[in-house]
């Protein structure tokens, strides 16, 4: 599986909930521009800082773009997403923010996201249910709409 390109959100998520080790054995390798990895490592004592720095070559890649020019397409994102997106190379990304999903969608690029990474989570056997998680990841800031939220569960057997 090719490694997907990561937004700043998705890792901070589970960096905040402490399940930065649920996200890593669920994508073995992320590939993140440079101002997100500075974005996840500006403050040391920010959740998951020492995790991702330690990361970094093996679970965490640092890639450049390569043509900066790409970044004209996407304005109104923030510069992570910015960079994600004009970073994917062929590659799904890992993002969360709506605008950003949008974006993508519309230049085409695969997405996956925090409940993506969840369901996998539950069906590789690495969790026994999804709800005690996201609830635990809500908690730690991963916003969803109170629907979106129901029919995740519903679609997973998890919610009537």
């Amino acid at each position: 599986m090719t490694p997907p390109v990561a937004d700043t959100s998705p890792i901070l998520v589970f960096a905040r909930a402490g399940r930065l080790e649920l996200l890593r054995i669920v994508i073995p390798q992320l590939i993140v521009p440079p101002t997100v990895y500075e974005e996840l490592t500006v403050k040391d004592g920010y959740p998951g800082v020492a995790e991702v720095k330690q990361g970094r070559g093996t679970w965490i890649v640092v890639q450049p773009l390569t043509d900066p020019t790409i970044l004209t397409r996407v304005k109104l994102l923030d510069p992570g997403e910015r960079e994600a997106i004009a970073l994917e190379l062929g590659r799904d990304i890992l993002m969360d923010e709506r605008a950003g999903r949008i974006e993508a969608r519309h230049l085409g690029v695969p997405l996956q996201s925090t409940l993506s990474v969840l369901e996998v989570a539950l069906l590789d056997g690495l969790i026994p249910r999804v709800k005690p998680e996201l609830d635990h990841l809500i908690n730690a800031g991963f916003r969803l709409s109170k629907m979106l939220y129901q029919r995740f569960l519903q679609d997973l057997g998890e919610m009537p």
